[in-house]
């Protein structure tokens, strides 16, 4: 990992990232009133940063935005399968119920 990314891992920790109408502002973390807009796009991204203007490649806000995304996504992902679990434990507790014995079941 290198500094870029390890800042951008900084600020998805320690930042509130803010959607609004396809942006994300991402708060600078030198400039306490400072945010910046990024997109994020199939295929390009941008930031209004500095550092992205000057080097035209993904900044540490563009990445920061990205792995917040990635997180957001494997969490709901998460949730997705604890439910799934869930509802399959309440079947085959109703099944166990309807026929009157237990069972053991291997995963």
């Amino acid at each position: 990992m290198d500094s870029r990314e390890q800042r951008a891992a900084q600020i998805a920790d320690r930042f509130r990232i803010v959607e609004s109408n396809g942006q994300f502002f991402v708060p600078s973390q030198n400039l306490a009133d400072k945010k910046y807009a990024v997109r994020i796009g199939k295929n390009s991204s941008f930031c209004d940063c500095p550092d992205f203007e000057l080097r035209q490649e993904p900044c540490k806000h563009v990445m920061a935005v990205k792995l917040t995304i990635q997180r957001e996504l494997n969490f709901d992902e998460q949730k997705r399968l604890q439910r799934q679990l869930k509802l399959q434990d309440r079947l085959s507790e109703r099944r166990i119920r309807k026929n009157g014995r237990r069972t053991m079941r291997h995963r």
